[in-house]
């Protein structure tokens, strides 16, 4: 074995040459629309709460289901007023996100109204819109049950209550949930140079985190809630999320951060009407739907132009939730991991372009784990993994989140 510094890299250099190997030592993770025809019309996404922080509204444009991803909407300027007098200039950030440049927050009596200039010059606004009452998140739980389908799994549940002006209520979350890469190695693998013949390979140590990562997802429908019709203005047991028994989230530690938004009638009509489009069709922005559906949105010179989303001004209470399996199935088996982990041992025989373990390696498919010491099939010098069995960043990110308890 020749060892190679490289800066304060160690590197560990396995010569091949044809078939023969000189080996000496074992050492060590918005939606979309379109409007009919060419046009693509300005999809406006506001969110304005009683938070004290930076505000943020996204612009992006229409787009078809075909297309990568949507446009978004740069250089325009984009500002909220109130009818207090106050002014909130924003600024533009990557995706489409535009921040408030000073931190604030709405406030009760007040009306807000978000106004866009494009960088072509037309201008939109939205209706003025109030802050609703507040509301609280009085419980956030988890319960061990079955789904209608009768799966086991574990039902995240959430009680909420406001005063007699608040009746309606929005829910959002962000899961987070812990993944330990099963056959993570210190070393990797790297090809250094490869020829007609000849061929250099080099086991280096791992300079980024890559064993414990974080995954994490929004929800993927609108969650509504309405106390209108009860005699009290409080919500029960209302369903946030149903996460089956061997999910392989569940395997580490799961937890979810659940707001809940005091809304309008008018911002609920929105969302409701949303959500019934987005089941009825593939398209929910498309002028061959039985409705095109205008937020509360404006185009300033075009009374007929189109244009799509919405400026919400709510108000949120905040719960977190954290879960261990064992808790809710105690002595049970985990969850499988998200991927079946089976080793094998790529060759190197063949050609230029055809050994097996090098392409495996340009393609990133697989990830070093040891030294093919139990002659495993196909019988290659090293072992090799599924990248996401040996790489946890093929799944999510290995930067652990601020509010993680372990």
């Amino acid at each position: 074995m020749s060892i190679a510094f490289n800066g304060f890299k160690k590197i560990l250099t396995v010569w091949f040459t044809g078939l023969l190997v000189v080996f000496t030592s074992s050492c060590i993770t918005d939606y979309q629309g379109t409007i009919g025809g060419s046009s693509e019309v300005l999809v406006v996404n506001g969110l304005l709460t009683d938070e004290y922080k930076k505000q943020l509204v996204q612009l992006s444009r229409s787009y078809t289901f075909e297309n990568a991803g949507p446009r978004y909407e740069t250089d325009a300027a984009v500002s909220v007023s109130g009818s207090d007098g106050s002014l909130y200039s924003f600024y533009e950030t990557p995706n489409g996100v535009y921040k408030s440049i000073a931190a604030f927050a709405a406030k009760a009596g007040v009306n807000y109204q978000l106004e866009i200039t494009t960088v072509t010059g037309e201008a939109y606004a939205s209706s003025p819109m109030g802050l609703p009452a507040p509301t609280q998140i009085q419980a956030l739980k988890a319960v061990a049950t079955t789904n209608a389908q009768g799966n086991p799994g574990i039902s995240i549940q959430l009680d909420g209550s406001g005063p007699v002006t608040a009746s309606r209520f929005r829910y959002d979350f962000t899961e987070h949930w812990k993944i330990v890469a099963p056959y993570w190695s210190p070393l990797d693998i790297v090809v250094l140079s490869e020829g007609q013949s000849t061929f250099n390979l080099a086991i280096i140590e791992r300079e980024t985190e890559e064993r414990v990562c974080y995954g994490s997802a929004r929800p993927q429908e609108v969650l509504l809630a309405s106390t209108s019709a009860l005699a009290t203005n409080e919500v029960k047991n209302f369903p946030i999320r149903f996460i089956a028994k061997e999910d392989y989230i569940l395997q580490q530690r799961y937890s979810i951060g659940v707001k809940q938004y005091g809304i309008s009638e008018q911002t609920y009509s929105y969302y409701e009407t949303l959500k019934s489009l987005s089941v009825a069709a593939e398209n929910i922005f498309s002028e061959d739907q039985p409705g095109f559906l205008q937020g509360n949105m404006y185009a300033l010179e075009d009374p007929e132009e189109k244009v799509a989303g919405f400026f919400e001004v709510s108000t949120v209470s905040e719960k977190r939730l954290f879960i261990n399996f064992s808790d809710y199935f105690p002595g049970e088996d985990l969850p499988d991991y998200v991927v079946n982990c089976i080793p094998s041992a790529p060759t190197t025989d063949g050609p230029l372009g055809s050994r097996e373990l090098l392409n495996v390696i340009y393609n990133n498919s697989v990830r070093y784990y040891g030294i093919n010491t139990e002659r495993i099939a196909p019988g290659g010098t090293f072992l090799m993994v599924p990248a996401n069995c040996g790489d946890c960043t093929t799944l999510g990110a290995n930067i652990k989140p601020d509010f993680w308890i372990d």
